[in-house]
């Protein structure tokens, strides 16, 4: 577990020493992701009845100030986030599991207002998920995310952070066809995976 955190760790620190001119922020991170849904548009996909576990996340934020002469303003942000849960499928004679790994790949936009300790904001992210179950081929989807927390600053170096998210990744695309007397109308029947998560870490800046 150890070892699959520090490689994508190491990518995204590597990626803040080439931006030694901006205020950069690095919040290794811990918390927890809520059961996650598969929604079908109109209840009609492979999905139905699957729910993805509730369990711990993992991961990285790494931070660039979009004005350095300051904490207040816009922060470009990269983020790691990994949940290694279980896919429940509810069956008539009880669910099947399978082991699941839940990757997001996210470059987003935060704003964060008040230059003082207490510095909440919002973000908004795309980017990619991927997903890894033993036995299957992984498979990476576009997905994006927002939410909003809070900075707690110590000082200008070390502080604390509390996040909050909602992730939607898209899982599959289809395009279905709806007859009735007056003729047929085709309509998109798309199936998403949406999950919920709550987390904090410790803030970095330099």
């Amino acid at each position: 577990m150890l070892r699959r955190f520090l490689i994508p760790a190491t990518l995204l620190i590597l990626t803040a020493s080439s931006a030694a001119a901006q205020r950069v922020e690095i919040t290794p991170f811990y918390g927890f992701q809520f059961a996650g849904e598969f929604e079908d548009r109109f209840d009609e996909g492979d999905f139905d009845g699957v729910d993805v576990d509730e369990g711990e996340t993992y991961g990285l934020f790494l931070n660039f100030a979009l004005d350095p002469g300051g904490p207040e303003g816009g922060q470009i942000e990269l983020m790691y986030n990994r949940q290694e849960t279980e896919l429940q499928a509810n069956r008539l004679f009880g669910p099947d599991v399978a082991d699941l790994d839940i990757e997001y790949w996210h470059l987003g936009f935060l704003y964060q207002w008040a230059p003082g300790q207490a510095r909440p904001y919002v973000v908004i992210g795309l980017g990619a998920t991927r997903l890894e179950s033993p036995g299957f081929e992984s498979e990476t989807r576009f997905s994006w995310s927002g939410g909003g927390g809070v900075k707690l600053m110590f000082n200008q170096n070390f502080g604390v952070r509390f996040d909050g998210r909602i992730y939607s990744t898209i899982i599959d695309e289809d395009d279905d066809v709806f007859c009735d007397p007056r003729g047929c109308f085709s309509y998109d029947d798309d199936t998403f995976l949406v999950q919920l998560d709550v987390k904090g870490g410790l803030v970095l800046a330099f």
